[in-house]
């Protein structure tokens, strides 16, 4: 097999069907230091689509300090989908490195990008930054829409510690807020949290909750 290089990976991500990440990322793993320096050039690259597979296969064959590396040179992307990867990606792998933006987090719940204060709302949740419940309330009412309005209400449930609240609305099929309640949950990283989901994936009355708890499932036991 021929080396590999940037420019083969980025045209394999380029792809309609996409690249085969296993083969890639067996193949980063394999030789740590080759994959750290294509997968900065790939987080350099013009295309963003390129840019966002570089984080998510980072967290997944580099070492932790490498892989936040490249977490980090992303979050200020101006691609505002390759800045909401890099900064998952950055929560899964280190708390405390995404604790030190939190500047940054407080400032983007006052963005005029719709899906900026969503993504604030979440990393706020997930670095538990409890002094930051009252801008995000604020920042749910200024947009006055539901998909900001219920990303803040369990939003707050997680950092007023009611994470007893988010497990019993679970159980008792709160639809409408079970897409929130459910990632919630996974935040939480608790036995009773995850006991909740998984009696949701096989008992929920919809398909559509049973996916939902299905896809926070798969992360946590896949990591991905």
């Amino acid at each position: 097999m021929s080396p590999l290089t940037a420019a083969a990976v980025a045209h394999d991500i380029q792809r309609d069907e996409g690249p085969d990440a296993e083969r890639l990322l067996a193949a980063f793993r394999s030789s740590p230091e080759e994959g750290n320096r294509i997968l900065q050039e790939l987080a350099a690259h013009r295309d963003p689509v390129v840019r966002a597979w570089a984080p998510w296969a980072a967290r997944r064959s580099l070492r932790k300090a490498e892989a936040i590396a490249v977490a980090l040179r992303l979050v200020h992307d101006p691609d505002s989908d390759v800045r909401d990867v890099a900064l998952e990606e950055l929560l899964e792998l280190d708390l405390q490195a995404a604790a030190r933006l939190t500047p940054m987090f407080r400032q983007k719940l006052k963005s005029k990008e719709f899906y900026d204060p969503i993504t604030a709302m979440w990393a706020l949740a997930a670095i538990r930054d409890r002094g930051a419940i009252g801008e995000i309330r604020a920042a749910a009412e200024r947009w006055d829409n539901a998909l900001h309005k219920n990303t803040a209400e369990v939003v707050s449930m997680l950092l007023e510690g009611r994470g007893d609240e988010v497990v019993r609305l679970i159980r008792n099929h709160d639809h409408r807020l079970m897409p929130w309640l459910t990632k919630a949950a996974r935040l939480l990283r608790t036995k009773e949290a995850r006991d909740a989901l998984e009696d949701c994936c096989r008992n929920a009355p919809d398909e559509e909750c049973r996916n939902y708890c299905a896809e926070e499932v798969a992360k946590i036991t896949g990591g991905m």
